[in-house]
């Protein structure tokens, strides 16, 4: 159901009008990020959550809200959770922290910079104790 209703709002906020209808309403990221945070180990709920997020952090303000009042940990979360279990996380993850990166302020830079480097460095781990490693 997260999954579900999250792809129908990115689906619908590809629209400016949405969009500003979704940002507009009470409680619209706190959803978001209960949600991920209730079914971090469902790659569905992980992907379209980021991809959700991605659509609406088009908006400055929802960047600065998103920054502000989460930080990156949901997002660092998902990676971690599904370092090579979903193309899908890692795509939209990797866009929506890019994307909020602009908006973080020093401390949260660098609290971001370690999780990232904390997630390459568990994600490279998954990938070298994998049957594909050199």
């Amino acid at each position: 159901v997260q999954a579900n209703g999250c792809t129908l709002l990115a689906l619908v906020a590809r629209t400016k009008s949405c969009r500003e209808a979704i940002i507009a309403a009470e409680g619209t990221l706190n959803t978001i990020v209960t949600a991920m945070k209730r079914h971090l180990p469902i790659f569905e709920v992980q992907a379209t959550a980021c991809n959700l997020l991605l659509t609406l952090a088009q908006v400055d303000e929802v960047k600065e809200a998103i920054v502000a009042e989460y930080g990156f940990s949901p997002v660092v979360a998902a990676l971690q959770e599904h370092p090579a279990s979903s193309a899908a996380v890692k795509e939209q993850g990797g866009l929506l922290l890019s994307r909020l990166s602009d908006f973080s302020e020093t401390h949260q830079h660098e609290h971001f910079m370690r999780s990232v480097v904390k997630w390459i460095q568990t994600d490279s781990q998954a990938v070298s104790g994998s049957k594909f490693s050199a």
